[in-house]
């Protein structure tokens, strides 16, 4: 009877401690241009391919992603919750070179794993392709590295 009446002394005990609170953070993914050439940038989610979301970038320009507001809990429930996929809004990115050269990337969940296109350490829905600039802020370049693994379009690539 003494053990039943401390285990469960003990039960109630670890159930009364509080939970430690969710640490909540920013995040927004920004996409520089470092070439000499325009970059289209498409994004879209492969669940909705009708809509595709557009941005133009001259030499040296930035587009920013949305600003992801999150907690440690939401990572937890949904680890893509706070992958550049939120902020880029699209799973499917593709760059296209002065409308001449086209590379795509992706990401997809297959069985529980991530699912990342080559080259994955250039692929811009994968965190680890970012480099943290601040505390709330992570930087993808775009370079010449990205133009050379680029094919060459048949016509127009747009």
């Amino acid at each position: 009877m003494k053990l039943f009446i401390l285990t469960l002394m003990a039960s109630i005990f670890i159930c009364c401690q509080p939970f430690p609170e969710s640490e909540m953070f920013n995040l927004t993914c920004i996409i520089k241009n470092d070439t000499d050439k325009q970059v289209s940038i498409q994004r879209t989610f492969k669940t909705n391919l009708e809509e595709i979301e557009i941005s133009f970038l001259q030499p040296q320009e930035n587009f920013r992603g949305d600003n992801i507001e999150s907690s440690n809990e939401d990572y937890y429930v949904d680890p893509s919750s706070i992958m550049p996929i939120t902020s880029l809004k699209g799973d499917s990115i593709i760059f296209v070179f002065d409308n001449n050269r086209i590379i795509s990337y992706s990401f997809d969940i297959v069985n529980g794993e991530n699912i990342f296109t080559n080259p994955i350490d250039r692929n811009p829905t994968r965190v680890g392709s970012y480099e943290q600039i601040g505390d709330d802020e992570l930087l993808y370049t775009i370079t010449q590295e990205d133009i050379n693994n680029a094919a060459p379009c048949a016509g127009p690539c747009l």
